[in-house]
């Protein structure tokens, strides 16, 4: 089964949690979403590497809130890390999907939106993240 780390600004969080949630219960996968797994402050920066080294998927999540990131932030570090992973020789990927229409997908994270959850039908996007997820 692929372990999907889910990366996305705080902004976001109440919408890439509805998501987290039917991957959990709709597709039955294994998500790595940090209000579910940070345990203390002062490790978090270590617990975030550690679950993405132990992914097989990282799941950009594409907003209006990530166009606007720093550099220094939590979105940024974990996007570094997953393109040093992309880079290895373990079995890792990247997708993203958007939350606006209007979000950028970043160049690096190779290729378009997999999904796109602006539209109205979400459950249709739930299935084609799922299916991408997959590899299928």
């Amino acid at each position: 089964m692929d372990k999907v780390f889910v990366c996305y600004a705080s902004e976001d969080t109440e919408m890439v949690r509805k998501i987290v949630v039917g991957l959990r219960e709709e597709m039955n996968m294994d998500v790595w979403f940090g209000p579910d797994k940070l345990s203390s402050v002062e490790s978090q920066f270590e617990q975030v590497r550690d679950a993405i080294k132990q992914s097989s998927v990282f799941m950009f999540c594409a907003s209006l809130a990530t166009d606007k990131r720093n550099p220094k932030s939590f979105l940024a570090i974990e996007t570094q890390e997953a393109l040093q992973m992309l880079k290895g020789d373990q079995p890792f990927r990247a997708i993203s999907i958007r939350l606006h229409e209007r979000a950028r997908v970043p160049e690096e994270l190779s290729g378009p939106a997999v999904a796109n959850f602006a539209l109205n039908d979400w459950h249709v996007q739930l299935l084609k993240l799922g299916s991408s997820i997959r590899g299928k």
